[in-house]
């Protein structure tokens, strides 16, 4: 069987048809492959991160330039199954063994025993804190959904026939489909627009 071409923009970014695949292919990997119980992606074994990206090229045709992305699209799956685990335990209030019966072999005995201690200590929850925070700062949403920057790009440059500029862009991601601007974006492109309408002689 031919691999699954994934086409990588000049940012070493999978964009195109099969980017949604091959983003919810990492996710299966990760969280199959990679183990929950260490407390910082950065200390999870580089060789074991290697392995998922080899075992993910042997199913789809992907320029290495796009290992960069891979890991930073890794780590957020990784975290994302880890988060989900503690809402799920903590907040749905869901047994254990209903966890086990949902996550079945990706959740081994050993691994949700240390996940369990390291929620409960005070580095977990000075981290739980901070990321709290952290969102908190964030008040100005955009309006793809699940399609990543990178593809509302390349989408408009096939539409436009060129690279999108970096105004047209951010129009593009922070307007509703009526055409109305989201609140907290629109005093930005309203001072986009003006430029591109008065530009400076």
């Amino acid at each position: 069987m031919p691999k699954i071409k994934v086409i990588v923009n000049e940012l070493g970014q999978p964009v195109g048809d099969n980017y949604r695949k091959f983003s919810s292919a990492v996710g299966c990997h990760v969280r199959r492959k990679l183990s929950v119980a260490c407390p910082d992606w950065r200390k999870v074994d580089i060789k074991k991160k290697m392995a998922v990206w080899t075992d993910l090229k042997e199913i789809y045709d992907i320029d290495d330039e796009a290992f960069p992305w891979f890991l930073n699209a890794a780590a957020k799956k990784w975290k994302e199954f880890k988060s989900n685990l503690k809402k799920q335990f903590f907040y749905d209030k869901l047994t254990e063994q209903q966890l086990r019966k949902i996550h079945g072999e990706r959740l081994n005995d050993d691994d949700w025993n240390k996940l369990k201690e390291y929620w409960a200590s005070e580095e977990s929850e000075a981290h739980t804190k901070q990321a709290k925070a952290n969102r908190a700062k964030l008040t100005i949403h955009h309006t793809s959904g699940s399609r990543s920057f990178a593809c509302s790009g390349h989408k408009m440059g096939v539409e436009l026939g060129r690279p999108p500029r970096r105004d047209e862009l951010y129009i593009k991601t922070h307007t509703r489909k009526n055409g109305v601007p989201l609140q907290p974006a629109e005093p930005i492109i309203n001072k986009l627009k003006s430029i591109k309408n008065n530009p400076r002689r």
